[in-house]
């Protein structure tokens, strides 16, 4: 189970509505949810569209651990420069 689906779910929302609502194919949303394509190589815009529905940070879409938190410590640094 992958992290995007696990936040898809937990909004209670379908593959579709997410592609819908934040214009990623469909194809590409099962692709990362069925763990063929992984989700660390996408575009920096379809993790910000598909963070955005989700009203998730983007590290929490991501499967790779190690890079899911270097973005955590990334943006956490960023809050206290602001």
């Amino acid at each position: 189970m992958t992290n995007l689906y696990r936040c898809r779910i937990n909004k209670n929302m379908t593959q579709r509505k997410l592609s819908e609502l934040s214009g990623v194919a469909i194809s590409t949303i099962r692709n990362f949810e069925q763990d063929q394509r992984t989700i660390e190589k996408a575009t920096l815009p379809v993790l910000l569209a598909l963070a955005e529905v989700l009203s998730v940070p983007i590290y929490r879409l991501l499967d790779d651990m190690d890079m899911a938190n270097r973005l955590y410590r990334i943006e956490k640094s960023e809050r206290f420069l602001i």
